[in-house]
Protein backbone atom coordinates (compact mmCIF):
# COMPACT_ATOMS: atom_id res chain seq x y z
CA UNK A 1 0.00 0.00 0.00
CA UNK A 2 1.12 3.53 -1.35
CA UNK A 3 1.44 6.44 2.02
CA UNK A 4 1.69 9.69 1.06
CA UNK A 5 3.22 11.58 3.42
CA UNK A 6 1.79 15.10 5.02
CA UNK A 7 3.53 17.18 3.01
CA UNK A 8 2.55 15.38 -0.14
CA UNK A 9 -1.05 15.97 1.32
CA UNK A 10 -1.35 19.32 1.68
CA UNK A 11 0.02 19.83 -1.68
CA UNK A 12 3.71 19.95 -1.76
CA UNK A 13 6.30 22.58 -2.13
CA UNK A 14 3.66 24.85 -4.69
CA UNK A 15 0.82 24.66 -1.97
CA UNK A 16 3.39 25.11 1.01
CA UNK A 17 4.42 28.17 -0.40
CA UNK A 18 1.17 29.62 -0.58
CA UNK A 19 0.06 28.55 2.64
CA UNK A 20 3.24 30.28 3.95
CA UNK A 21 2.37 33.66 2.49
CA UNK A 22 -1.21 33.34 4.00
CA UNK A 23 0.35 32.29 7.42
CA UNK A 24 3.08 35.37 7.16
CA UNK A 25 -0.44 37.20 6.68
CA UNK A 26 -1.89 36.13 9.64
CA UNK A 27 0.95 36.44 11.89
CA UNK A 28 1.66 40.16 10.69
CA UNK A 29 -1.75 41.06 11.38
CA UNK A 30 -2.05 39.61 14.68
CA UNK A 31 -1.75 41.93 17.57
CA UNK A 32 0.03 39.47 20.22
CA UNK A 33 2.17 38.23 17.31
CA UNK A 34 2.93 41.09 14.76
CA UNK A 35 5.12 43.21 16.39
CA UNK A 36 7.57 40.74 16.96
CA UNK A 37 8.12 40.45 12.98
CA UNK A 38 10.12 42.77 10.64
CA UNK A 39 8.60 43.81 7.76
CA UNK A 40 10.30 42.08 5.32
CA UNK A 41 9.79 38.62 6.09
CA UNK A 42 11.70 36.88 3.42
CA UNK A 43 15.08 35.74 5.07
CA UNK A 44 12.67 34.19 7.39
CA UNK A 45 10.20 33.03 5.39
CA UNK A 46 12.93 30.08 4.14
CA UNK A 47 13.32 28.89 7.37
CA UNK A 48 9.48 28.45 8.08
CA UNK A 49 9.34 26.57 4.91
CA UNK A 50 12.24 24.57 5.80
CA UNK A 51 10.50 24.20 9.21
CA UNK A 52 6.92 23.99 7.81
CA UNK A 53 8.15 21.11 5.12
CA UNK A 54 10.19 18.84 7.74
CA UNK A 55 7.13 19.29 10.33
CA UNK A 56 5.34 17.32 7.34
CA UNK A 57 7.20 14.73 6.48
CA UNK A 58 8.68 16.79 3.76
CA UNK A 59 12.62 17.19 2.61
CA UNK A 60 14.68 17.30 5.27
CA UNK A 61 16.40 21.04 5.17
CA UNK A 62 15.09 22.34 8.27
CA UNK A 63 17.72 19.73 10.20
CA UNK A 64 20.54 19.15 7.47
CA UNK A 65 20.73 23.01 8.05
CA UNK A 66 21.38 22.83 11.52
CA UNK A 67 18.23 24.69 13.01
CA UNK A 68 16.91 22.27 14.89
CA UNK A 69 19.02 22.55 17.60
CA UNK A 70 19.39 26.39 17.50
CA UNK A 71 15.20 26.63 17.95
CA UNK A 72 15.27 27.62 21.25
CA UNK A 73 18.53 29.08 21.37
CA UNK A 74 17.56 31.62 18.19
CA UNK A 75 14.08 32.13 20.23
CA UNK A 76 15.97 32.88 23.78
CA UNK A 77 15.27 36.74 23.60
CA UNK A 78 12.09 37.19 22.29
CA UNK A 79 9.09 36.80 24.75
CA UNK A 80 7.22 33.83 23.79
CA UNK A 81 4.33 33.42 26.09
CA UNK A 82 1.99 30.77 25.88
CA UNK A 83 -0.71 33.51 24.46
CA UNK A 84 1.89 34.29 21.98
CA UNK A 85 1.97 30.42 21.50
CA UNK A 86 -1.38 29.99 20.82
CA UNK A 87 -1.98 33.14 18.27
CA UNK A 88 1.24 31.32 16.14
CA UNK A 89 -0.73 27.59 16.54
CA UNK A 90 -3.98 29.54 15.13
CA UNK A 91 -2.37 31.27 12.68
CA UNK A 92 -1.29 27.68 11.12
CA UNK A 93 -4.73 26.00 11.78
CA UNK A 94 -6.30 29.20 10.77
CA UNK A 95 -4.08 28.74 7.02
CA UNK A 96 -4.71 25.01 6.42
CA UNK A 97 -8.28 25.34 7.22
CA UNK A 98 -8.20 28.44 4.47
CA UNK A 99 -6.44 26.49 2.23
CA UNK A 100 -9.20 23.48 2.85
CA UNK A 101 -6.46 20.88 3.79
CA UNK A 102 -8.06 17.46 5.28
CA UNK A 103 -9.11 17.43 8.93
CA UNK A 104 -6.58 14.49 9.97
CA UNK A 105 -3.82 16.37 8.18
CA UNK A 106 -4.70 19.56 9.88
CA UNK A 107 -4.75 17.47 13.29
CA UNK A 108 -1.63 15.47 12.86
CA UNK A 109 -0.07 18.97 11.55
CA UNK A 110 -1.61 20.90 14.81
CA UNK A 111 0.14 17.82 16.74
CA UNK A 112 3.28 18.48 15.56
CA UNK A 113 3.46 22.04 15.45
CA UNK A 114 2.34 22.33 19.15
CA UNK A 115 5.44 20.27 20.11
CA UNK A 116 7.81 22.26 18.81
CA UNK A 117 6.08 25.86 19.25
CA UNK A 118 5.01 25.32 23.32
CA UNK A 119 8.80 23.97 23.58
CA UNK A 120 9.71 27.78 22.93
CA UNK A 121 7.37 29.42 25.87
CA UNK A 122 9.96 31.51 28.02
CA UNK A 123 7.89 33.90 29.57
CA UNK A 124 4.69 34.40 31.56
CA UNK A 125 1.78 35.64 30.42
CA UNK A 126 1.38 39.23 31.82
CA UNK A 127 -2.15 40.08 32.92
CA UNK A 128 -0.92 44.10 32.40
CA UNK A 129 0.98 45.36 29.93
CA UNK A 130 4.85 45.26 30.27
CA UNK A 131 6.81 47.60 32.44
CA UNK A 132 8.96 50.85 30.11
CA UNK A 133 12.04 50.02 30.28
CA UNK A 134 14.43 51.84 32.83
CA UNK A 135 17.19 53.78 32.22
CA UNK A 136 20.22 51.12 31.67
CA UNK A 137 18.18 48.20 30.74
CA UNK A 138 19.39 46.26 27.79
CA UNK A 139 17.51 46.91 24.33
CA UNK A 140 14.76 44.22 24.20
CA UNK A 141 14.44 42.38 20.11
CA UNK A 142 10.93 43.59 20.13
CA UNK A 143 10.93 47.30 21.10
Amino acid sequence: MLQRTLFELVGGQRKLDAMLDEFIRRVKADPDLGPLYPDDMSNLKSYYRDFAMEMLDGPKKWTEGGDASRLRQVHRDIPITKRRADAMVNCAMDTLEHFGVPKFVQEAAQQRLESAVYDMVNTDDLPFPEPPAEAGDRPQPWS
